[in-house]
């Protein structure tokens, strides 16, 4: 019998059998033989919890077996270290994996191989938020595996994911189906392979409110695991989670302690720990126990930066963070309720612009209301950062010595409905139906009468817009004593309130304006006809020896970068938008095709890399602000982008722009700031002012929305 067979017939002395294995195998030189080995022992690491030491081996192995040029193998020693990436919560590295190992087997095919890269897929994708990506993946994975001899095993992960994307959408019925599909496959493996799929049909039954059924089928998967009730595996923590779940739904007062065991273990996947750690801090807040519900919470919160923070790519952060971010609701709910009203300022505005506060350097430390107060009392400006949480929303109000948070008087859901009708019927030139009228003034009821006292005319309000808020222009809502409050307030929209303290980039570029625009037409993109005039305009009111301007068939995407961006104050582009809900970092300005590479469009995963000082960039464009609201981040396109680049501030469009319109309006903006040395807010309001009088429907004057990356005196 080998070594590694005895290894097999003996897993608790299988370490020291393992360690000899290796040793004879290295002593033979064989390379072969070593991958074996440390397969083995990282697989049996990772089994164990030993995320690190495993993923480690998993790393070594790939690296040796790149340089044999074995494909298969190297195939599947990516799809083994992308395993440890998942275990590790950095899902992005595991889905380049398994790119790259699906890549390998487009010559060399293994169909059991093939069926883990989809799993490992689809739960990396379920994992960070996107799901019908997800589910794509572990449904293709589910048939690979059934075509194959022996692969229960493989079959029965896959059924469970596919149960654990059913949860997510709230589809009960429909997991705890998996999951007996699962439970049957199971019936050839090893007692506690089921026991983690009966843990898993417990939890299902009771979130549905099955509390028999999750009783007695958590017993069964006890008994199977034979587990005595110290947890050694992130499998016991699941058994302990789902226990405490049904203790919770009991009224068993033992169900916190079980919470706080699963969010303290070193075991479990952080997934489950955060969850937990979110249970404990609810049910020590219904019961009274509000200090240690709150610290409850900041061990969540660090737990989930932690998770973002071990992502690599910006689009994984952007979805992870939408998934996970709703612990915020609860946790501002509970210091309201506490009177704790700075501290819920604080809390609320650590969950906003997460991934542009890492690129300006706020980080945690998040928002210090004496600084922001000295900042706003600048400009005699006023600041109102909104929360439409799930149950309650409010409004904080911050200027010079003011501080004070409002409860909204309507429900959040009621909020998000007016929200989305008034933006509906702004963003068509149709005129505006009777629905929306009243929409209207229901937000201008529940947003701005709140604040009334402190909304002198003309003065700057800096606006941080929660959720489905973030999709409309606030100057088009009812004035008090005018039709559009745009008359009545200079208005910015801000990310968040910690970035609105910077102070203005130190770093003065040396020419003032970069224009770029008037492509070329191109399929689904045709020639803007007034985008020429609108160039010229603006162009005219510089000095030609400190502006550039690439227009035609010479604005192309290359152009940008080549033009060394960073060195003008001022950045304009004329030009088709093309917004990416699905994906943001794709929305891209549409431009003329590159000679060498045919490329058109510079893609806002491209803009952020290019670092720039601007203190303003324009980008003309239909739905250039963003189609689509991140939790913890807010609209995310183009002005995002640029503002993650480096922007002190984004003019930006919020739905398609009327060409004539646009062109008129670019040039009486850029007039107010060249002729009137306006500063931009004002400068743009103005001139959607002078707009109004011939196009007075908000379709027209309104999709141009000023983004501010600080307070600009």
């Amino acid at each position: 019998m080998s070594l590694w067979s005895r290894a097999d017939q003996n897993p608790e002395g299988s370490r020291a059998l393992l360690a000899e294995a290796r040793q004879v195998s290295s002593s033979l030189h064989n390379d072969g033989l070593i991958v074996r080995t440390d397969y083995r022992i990282a697989r049996d690491l990772l089994d164990e919890g030993n995320v690190a030491e495993g993923g480690a081996r998993f790393e070594s192995i790939v690296d040796r077996v790149r340089k044999s040029g074995d494909k298969p193998l190297l195939a599947q020693a990516l799809v083994s270290l992308s395993a440890a990436r998942m275990r590790s919560d950095r899902h992005d590295e595991a889905i380049e994996l398994c790119r790259e190992a699906a890549k390998l087997l487009e010559s060399a095919p293994n169909p059991l191989t093939s069926a883990t890269i989809e799993n490992n897929l689809g739960w990396s994708y379920l994992q960070l938020g996107n799901e019908p990506e997800a589910l794509e993946h572990l449904r293709r994975s589910v048939e690979l595996y059934r075509n194959i001899n022996n692969a229960a095993a493989g079959e029965v992960t896959v059924l469970r994911n596919i149960a654990a994307y059913e949860a997510r959408k709230l589809q009960f019925r429909e997991a705890a189906k998996e999951l007996m599909r699962a439970d049957q496959a199971a019936a050839s493996l090893p007692d506690d392979r089921r026991a983690a799929v009966l843990t898993d049909l417990a939890e299902a039954y009771i979130v549905d409110h099955e509390l028999e059924p999750a009783e007695s089928t958590i017993s069964k998967a006890r008994a199977l695991a034979k587990f005595n009730g110290r947890i050694v595996s992130h499998d016991d923590a699941h058994i302990v989670f789902v226990e405490a779940m049904i203790e919770d739904a009991r009224g068993d007062t033992r169900a916190e302690t079980g919470y706080r065991q699963v969010a303290n273990s070193t075991v479990a996947w952080s997934s489950m720990r955060l969850e937990a750690a979110l249970k404990s801090a609810r049910w020590l807040a219904a019961h009274k126990r509000a200090d240690e519900a709150e610290a409850q919470f900041r061990a969540a919160e660090a737990l989930l930066e932690d998770m973002r923070q071990s992502l690599d790519h910006d689009d994984s952060k952007l979805s992870f963070f939408a998934d996970a971010g709703n612990i915020y609701n609860e946790y501002v709910d509970l210091l309201v309720s506490r009177h704790k009203d700075l501290e819920a300022l604080q809390a609320a505005d650590r969950s906003r612009a997460r991934l542009l506060s890492d690129y300006q350097k706020v980080g945690l430390g998040g928002l210090d209301l004496a600084h922001l107060q000295s900042r706003l009392k600048t400009v005699d400006g006023i600041a109102l950062s909104y929360w439409i949480g799930g149950e309650h929303s409010y409004l904080w109000i911050i200027g010079d010595h003011v501080f004070e948070r409002v409860t909204l008087n309507a429900p959040p859901a009621a909020i998000r409905d007016w929200a989305r009708t008034y933006f509906e019927a702004t963003s068509s030139p149709a005129e505006l139906p009777a629905a929306a009228i009243d929409a209207g003034k229901h937000l201008r009821e529940t947003l701005l009468v709140p604040a009334q006292k402190y909304l002198t005319h003309d003065r700057r309000v800096f606006m941080v817009l929660d959720g489905q808020l973030g999709l409309l222009n606030p100057e088009s809502l009812p004035g008090a004593q005018s039709r559009w409050w745009i008359d009545e307030a200079i208005v910015s929209a801000v990310p968040s309130l910690a970035l609105l303290e910077r102070p203005p980039d130190t770093l003065q570029p040396t020419s003032l304006l970069l224009a770029m625009g008037d492509a070329d037409p191109s399929p689904g993109f045709p020639k803007l006809a007034q985008a020429s005039a609108e160039l010229g305009a603006i162009t005219r009111l510089f000095p030609s020896a400190l502006t550039r301007e690439f227009a035609g068939s010479a604005a192309t995407p290359s152009a940008y970068g080549h033009a060394n961006p960073g060195q003008f104050q001022m950045i304009h582009f004329t030009a088709h938008g093309k917004a990416e809900a699905g994906n943001p970092l794709d929305s891209a300005v549409v431009l003329s095709k590159d000679p060498a590479t045919q490329a058109n469009k510079l893609y806002a995963r491209e803009i952020v890399d290019i670092p720039i000082h601007a203190r303003l960039v324009t980008v003309s464009a239909c739905k250039s602000a963003g189609s689509r609201t991140y939790r913890g981040e807010g609209p995310v396109g183009l002005a995002w982008a640029f503002l993650r680049a480096g922007a002190g501030q984004v003019v930006a469009g919020l739905w398609n722009v009327n060409d004539e319109a646009g062109e008129d309006l670019m040039a009486r903006f850029y007039e107010g700031m060249r002729t009137r040395n306006l500063p931009p807010a004002v400068a743009l309001r103005e001139a959607k002012r002078a707009l109004i009088k011939t196009y007075k429907h908000p379709y027209y004057w309104a999709p141009f929305e000023i983004f501010a990356g600080y307070v600009e005196p």
